[in-house]
């Protein structure tokens, strides 16, 4: 999978299943869900970091992202997070058609 592919497939990922839960974070003592957008675009923004900076599998990096006054985990807020990473391999997961018969889980 090229660069390219990886932000492509994020982006199809988030127009398909965009307003379908996706997973559920605990900020404080609540629990919050969020939805594929949401979920993309946090992730977006460390996978823009990642493919801007073009690392493959097997090489490591080192970046701060600062995270938007309105983040949903309220610790995190405004705040700058330094991230290390050490890509060991990337996988594709292939999400099943929506189907409006079939209860969500």
């Amino acid at each position: 999978m090229d660069h390219a592919h990886l932000a492509v497939r994020l982006a199809d990922v988030v127009r398909e299943h965009g307003s379908r839960p996706a997973t559920r974070i605990r900020n404080g003592s609540d629990w919050q869900t969020r939805t594929y957008a949401q979920f993309g675009a946090s992730v977006g923004t460390l996978s823009r970091h990642l493919i801007d900076l073009g690392i493959k599998p097997g090489e490591s990096t080192e970046f701060d992202i600062t995270f938007p006054e309105d983040y949903p985990e309220e610790s995190l807020a405004g705040q700058t997070a330094h991230f290390s990473v050490d890509l060991k391999e990337l996988r594709e997961k292939v999400l099943p058609e929506a189907d409006d018969d079939r209860p969500e889980g």
